[in-house]
């Protein structure tokens, strides 16, 4: 068990107590360091996700500035649709989803959205032919 105690705004560690309650040793520890924030304006916006994956914005705290704007997360407007599938058709996009970690939900809508995008790259491509002949 370890005890703390602080003075000028400093936590030192006193001192460790084995499990059964006997001093152990007694430890002085370093003063906390105040760590800088790095300037973000330099920073590529993989690099600043990399920063905060390998720290935590708590050491940071003192630095930031307040935020006034009031910030609303939605989604985008969608719509529910139904669809009618046959029992196997749905079994098999139960084991294709499961197997790529994903509901057959969201397997079903990215294929979609990605023929949507097909079907669009390719009617652009022809219209550019059509319009060049």
């Amino acid at each position: 068990m370890w005890r703390l105690r602080s003075w000028s705004g400093r936590k030192r560690l006193l001192a460790s107590t084995s499990s059964t309650g006997t001093r152990a040793s007694l430890t002085k520890a370093q003063p906390l360091r105040k760590k800088k924030l790095p300037d973000f304006e330099k920073m590529s916006p993989e690099e600043i996700a990399d920063f905060w994956e390998k720290h935590d914005s708590a050491d940071y705290w003192d630095q930031m500035e307040d935020v006034t704007e009031h910030v609303i997360f939605k989604r985008p407007a969608s719509k529910t649709v139904s669809v009618r599938i046959a029992e196997e058709e749905l079994r098999q996009l139960k084991r294709l989803a499961a197997e790529h970690g994903l509901g057959y939900t969201t397997l079903i809508r990215s294929w979609i959205k990605e023929k949507l995008h097909e079907l669009e790259t390719t009617s652009q491509v022809q219209a550019k032919t059509e319009v060049k002949a």
